[in-house]
C-alpha cells in the first residue's frame, strides 16, 4: 500500500503499521504564514486549515539564544563546563525536579539555526500542537521559568518568548539577539 506524505513524495508502508513517518507541510504554503507570532496573536494549532485553505505549519514557542550563552548558563547550574547541551539539559531538568513535576517530555528542546551571521540556537519550550497547549503555555509562566532556570537564566532567555515558524533557518529581522558565539557548534547539540 502507498501513502502520500507530501507533494510528489510517496512512501511504501507495511500493513502492520507506518514506520518513520512524520508530518510534512508543503514549503510553499508554510512560507505564506508569518515567521513569528506573539502571545497576543499566537498561531493556530498545527494542521488547522485557514481561510485561504492552507494548513497551519508547526511553530515553536521559545527564544533564539547564542550557543555560548546557553553553555555559560548550564555551567552555572551544574557547576562544570560542558561542550554539549543535549545531555546536560536533560540532567538539569531532572535535578531541578521538573521531570517529576512536568514530565520528561516537557523539557526544553534545541534546534540549531543556519544563520550565517551568528551561532544561534532556537530554545523550544512548546509547540502549537493543540489549542489547549497554546493557551496553557501562554498563560502559565511556570514552564517558562523552569526553562530559564535550566539555562542558568542566561541573558537570551530573559526576554519574552515568541512563536517561531519551525522551518525558519535564520534569525528573523528585528529579533533582539546578542551574538557571543563560537564557530562550528551545531554538531555539539546533536542537530
Amino acid at each position: 500500500m502507498k501513502l502520500k506524505v507530501s507533494q510528489g513524495s510517496w512512501v511504501v508502508c507495511r500493513l502492520a503499521g507506518i514506520a518513520n513517518h512524520r508530518r510534512s507541510y508543503p514549503t510553499s504554503s508554510s512560507k505564506q504564514f508569518p515567521l513569528t507570532c506573539t502571545d497576543s496573536a499566537p498561531p493556530q494549532p498545527i494542521g488547522r486549515i485557514d481561510s485561504r485553505g492552507l494548513r497551519t505549519p508547526p511553530y515553536a514557542y521559545g527564544w533564539i539564544v547564542s550557543y555560548q550563552q546557553l553553555l555559560d548558563g548550564t555551567e552555572k547550574v551544574i557547576g562544570e563546563y560542558m561542550d554539549t547541551l543535549v545531555g546536560p539539559v536533560m540532567k538539569i531538568w531532572e535535578v531541578l525536579g521538573y521531570a517529576e513535576k512536568y514530565g520528561v517530555a516537557a523539557r526544553p528542546r534545541l534546534r540549531a539555526l543556519h544563520e550565517k551571521r551568528a551561532e544561534a540556537v532556537l530554545v523550544i519550550i512548546a509547540t502549537n500542537g493543540s489549542q489547549q497547549k497554546i493557551k496553557s503555555v501562554i498563560s502559565d509562566d511556570a514552564i517558562r521559568t523552569a526553562a530559564r532556570e535550566c539555562f542558568g537564566n542566561a541573558k537570551g532567555v530573559q526576554q519574552a518568548p515568541m512563536w517561531f515558524r519551525v522551518d525558519m533557518e535564520n534569525i528573523p529581522d528585528g529579533y533582539e539577539y546578542e551574538f557571543e558565539g563560537i564557530v562550528g557548534y551545531a554538531h555539539y547539540i546533536g542537530l
